[in-house]
This record gives structure tokens, sequence and C-alpha cells, in this order.
């Protein structure tokens, strides 16, 4: 549980889903990883390339080309990490759930925001705890180890009515 002020954290439109079922996402990463190296591996082939010209004019030509096509190869490869998994936060005294993920510099990025009213279903089993959204759009599915923690999100749910 946190308490933070109302600064804390800018909202951020959610432009896209948090988590995609399909494979479009891991799809596009692998094309953008082939592409990358695929952009290295032509600018030094370009050098090495038989009949390859060594005038001067053209050698700054493919000077300019080969370096640009291995930075934006590296960038594509390293662009194509797969994201953080975002973790979720349950601030009781906020009566909101958040889904944050690192921004990989030591930063957080708040990815979603719901209120514990605008919760549409939350279950409970045992120490696991179940939210779903609006259209049946499941937000977090967490395991609080810490009873007393889980007692007071249970009792703020309840108080929302949102468990029975």
């Amino acid at each position: 549980m946190t308490a933070t002020t109302d600064f804390a954290y800018e909202a951020v439109p959610n432009s896209a889903p948090v988590r995609a079922m399909d494979g479009a996402r891991m799809i596009l990463r692998i094309l953008q990883r082939v592409v990358g190296c695929a952009m290295v591996a032509v600018a030094l082939f370009l050098w090495v390339a038989p009949g390859a010209s060594w005038e001067g004019d053209i050698m700054l030509f493919k000077l300019v080309m080969s370096a640009t096509a291995i930075l934006a190869g590296i960038g594509l490869f390293q662009s194509s990490a797969t994201p953080l998994a975002p973790t979720v936060e349950i601030d009781a005294a906020r009566d909101e759930v958040r889904l944050v993920r690192g921004d990989g510099y030591g930063g957080q990025v708040v990815l979603e925001t719901c209120a514990f009213a605008d919760i549409e279903l939350a279950e409970t089993d045992g120490c696991s705890l179940r939210l779903w959204a609006a259209n049946q759009r499941e937000i977090a599915d967490l395991t609080l180890s810490d009873f007393d923690a889980l007692s007071e999100v249970v009792l703020r749910l309840k108080a929302h009515g949102k468990l029975a």
C-alpha cells in the first residue's frame, strides 16, 4: 500500500492496451531485429564488395552511408528489446489500482489508473486477488502475502460494493 500526493503521478493517456494477447508486438520486435542486423551487415559488406571503387568521392559516400546504416541498425536492434512487465500498485489510501512500468532509467511510468469505484468485478481466492475493469478486461491478478494489506484492500473493495 502506498500513500502519495496528488501531483506525484501525472495523468498519462492510455493509447494502447497494456498487454496484447496476439503476437503483433513480438513479430514487430523480431522484424526490427532482422532489419537492424541486415543494415549492419550491408554497411560492412559495402566495404568488401568485389569490384568496389576506391576513389575519394565514392569513399566519402560509402563512409557516410555505412555510418548511417550502422547507427540505424543498432538503434533498431536496441529498440526491439522486450519491454519490462508492468507491476501493480494498490493504493488503499486513494482507493485506486495503478499499473506501473519502469522506464529503464530508474523512474516509473504510470500506464493505467483505475479507481476502486470503476472496477467492474473483483474476486479473492485465499491470498490471490483478481480485478477486472470495464468490458471484462483484466487489470490485475496478484497475490498479497501480507495479511493486513490483503484485509485492507478487501475491506476497501467491499466498501465500494465490488466484493460480496
